[in-house]
C-alpha cells in the first residue's frame, strides 16, 4: 500500500496487514518530518501519534527527488503496529536524512543520497541499524556531502538484537565523528567508509558483540580507514568477538590517541600473527595497520591467552601492551597467559607484557628504544604479579607469627626452670647462697634456653613457613 501526498493527516487506523506500507511526497525537494508533535515546518508531517495508527509489515517514508527527512523524536510506542523494519529513503542525488532528536526503532534503514546527519542518539530494540550516507553512489567534487556526519558528542548508535552498519560497500564519502561517542551492536558492527574523528575530547568506543554471547565481529572493510585528528579523542576502543581490519586505504591512524583492541567476551584467547584461528584473530598485517604515538593495548581483563607469532610492528606505539589479565574464575584453564611462539617477533617500540598466569617465550622476541628489562631488550614482563605479591605477604606474616610464638614459649620455659631450681636450692642452702645461685641459674637458663630454642626454631620455621605459605597462596590467590 502506498500513500502519496503533499501532506497527510491521519485520524484513524491505517492497515496494510502484513504487507509493506509506504508514505511518500508527491513533489521533488520536499521536507518530511517524522515523529514528535507534528508541529514542525515540514511539508509532510507524520507525528508520533500518527505513526501509532499504522499497522503493516515493513514501513517506508520516502522523500522523492532530493527531499529531506527530519526525525523529530520516535519512541518504542510509536511503531507498535509496524512489525518489520522502517526505511527512511531520501536516496536522490541531493536527498538527506537528519536525526534531530533521540529515536528508538524496531529496526531501521536510513538512506541519504547527499548524506545522513546525526545529532541525537539512535537505537533499535530487536533488529539492524543501517545508515547509508551516499545512497546514490555518486561522488563528485561539487557534491562533497556524500557522508555520514555525527555532529554532536556524547551520543550513541545502538543496534540491540542486530547489526550496526555505517555506509555501504562501494560508496564514497567520509563518516565524520565528534567525540565522545559509542557504537554498540549485539552482533556485527560494520564500517564501510572512511571515518574521521575531527572534533571533541572524549573516548570513541566501538563494540560489536555488545551482548557478549561470542557472536559478532567489528569489521573495517577494504574501503574504510580511521583517522583521529590531534586532540579530538582520548581513547579509540575496538571490541568484539573478533576484529577484522580489512582496510586497504590507510588502516587506523590515531595520532596521539591511544588504541585498545579487546575481546568482548570474558575468557577469550587472542591470536596475533601466525595462522588463522577460530577465535579472536589479528594477522600480522592487521596489527601493523594500528598506528599511534601513544600506547597500543591488545587484551585486557577479558583476555585469557594472548599468543604472538611472527609479528613485526613499526606503527609508532609506545608501549605495545600485551595484557592477559583474565583471572580464570576459580580455575586454571582460562587464567591469563602470554605466549611467544612460532616465528620471531619484532617490535620497534617498548613492549609491556603482563599475565595473571604465565609468560612463555618459545620464539625469539625483541623490542627497541628501551632499557633492557627481564633479560630482553626493551621488554618489561610481569607474570603472576598478583600471586607473587600474595606469596610475599604470606611469607612475612607466617614468619613473624611463628617466631613470636617460639620466643614466647622460650620465655615461659626459662621462667619455669628458674623458679623450680631456685626453690630446690633454697631448701638446702642459706639465704645468701640461694640468692647468688638463683641469679646465676636464672641467667644461665635464660640465655641457654633462648639460644637453643631460637636455633632450633629458625630451621623449623623456615621449613614450616614454606609449606604454610604455599598452602595459603593456593587457597587465597588462585581460588
Amino acid at each position: 500500500m502506498t500513500l502519496q501526498a503533499h501532506d497527510v493527516e491521519l485520524v484513524g487506523q491505517v492497515s496494510s496487514g502484513s504487507a509493506p506500507l509506504e508514505i511518500a511526497t508527491c513533489a521533488a525537494a520536499r521536507i518530511v518530518d517524522v515523529g514528535g508533535a507534528g508541529v514542525g515546518s515540514g511539508d509532510l508531517r507524520l507525528s508520533s501519534g500518527e505513526l501509532a495508527l499504522l499497522t503493516s509489515g515493513n514501513f517506508t517514508v520516502r522523500a522523492s527527488s532530493g527531499g529531506l527527512i527530519r526525525v523529530q523524536g520516535v519512541s518504542s510506542g510509536d511503531w507498535s503496529g509496524i512489525a518489520g523494519p522502517v526505511l527512511l529513503d531520501a536516496s536522490g542525488a541531493t536527498g538527506m536524512v537528519s536525526f534531530e532528536a533521540v529515536s528508538t526503532w524496531r529496526a531501521l534503514w536510513a538512506r541519504g543520497g547527499a548524506g545522513v546527519n546525526v545529532s541525537a542518539s539512535i537505537s533499535t530494540v530487536s533488529g539492524d541499524l543501517t545508515l547509508e550516507g551516499n545512497a546514490d553512489y555518486l561522488a563528485t567534487a561539487a557534491d562533497p556531502l556524500h557522508a555520514i556526519a555525527i555532529t554532536t558528542g556524547s551520543l550513541s548508535l545502538s543496534a540491540v538484537g542486530g547489526a550496526l552498519t555505517l555506509g555501504a560497500l562501494g560508496q564514497s564519502g567520509v563518516i565524520g565523528v565528534v567525540s565522545p561517542t559509542t557504537w554498540n551492536a549485539s552482533s556485527a558492527l560494520r564500517v564501510h567508509a572512511p571515518v574521521s574523528v575531527w572534533s571533541g575530547s572524549g573516548a570513541v568506543s566501538w563494540n560489536a558483540d555488545a551482548d557478549r554471547d561470542g557472536v559478532g565481529a567489528l569489521v573495517l572493510s577494504s574501503g574504510s580507514n580511521v583517522t583521529v585528528a590531534g586532540g579530538s579523542a582520548s581513547l579509540l576502543s575496538l571490541s568484539g568477538a573478533d576484529v577484522d581490519l580489512l582496510s586497504s586505504v590507510g588502516g587506523v591512524v590515531a595520532g596521539a590517541c591511544p588504541i585498545a583492541v579487546m575481546p568482548s567476551t570474558s575468557g577469550v584467547p587472542m591470536q596475533l600473527g601466525g595462522s588463522w584461528t577460530p577465535s579472536f584473530y589479528l594477522s600480522a598485517g592487521e596489527v601493523s595497520l594500528l598506528q599511534t604515538s601513544s600506547w597500543l593495548l591488545f587484551g585486557g581483563s577479558a583476555a585469557s591467552n594472548v599468543t604472538v607469532d611472527g609479528v613485526s610492528y613499526a606503527g609508532g606505539a609506545s608501549p605495545v601492551q600485551l595484557w592477559a589479565l583474565h583471572a580464570g574464575a576459580g580455575t586454571s584453564a582460562s587464567v591469563g597467559s602470554v605466549t611467544f611462539s612460532g616465528s620471531s617477533s619484532v617490535f620497534a617500540s617498548t613492549l609491556d607484557v603482563r599475565a595473571v598466569g604465565s609468560v612463555l617465550v618459545a620464539a625469539s622476541v625483541s623490542a627497541m628504544n628501551a632499557q633492557p628489562t627481564a633479560g630482553l631488550p626493551g621488554v618489561s614482563i610481569q607474570a603472576d604479579f598478583g600471586a607473587f605479591a600474595c606469596l610475599l605477604v604470606c611469607w612475612f606474616v607466617c614468619l613473624f607469627v611463628y617466631l613470636f610464638c617460639c620466643v614466647l614459649v622460650c620465655w615461659f620455659v626459662c621462667l619455669f626452670v628458674c623458679v623450680f631450681v631456685c626453690l630446690f636450692v633454697c631448701l638446702r642452702a642459706c639465704l645468701l647462697v640461694c640468692l647468688f645461685a638463683c641469679l646465676f641459674v636464672f641467667f644461665a637458663c635464660l640465655f641457654a634456653g633462648l639460644f637453643v630454642c631460637v636455633l632450633v626454631c629458625w630451621f623449623v620455621c623456615l621449613c614450616t613457613c614454606l609449606l604454610v605459605c604455599l598452602l595459603v597462596c593456593l587457597l587465597v590467590c588462585f581460588v
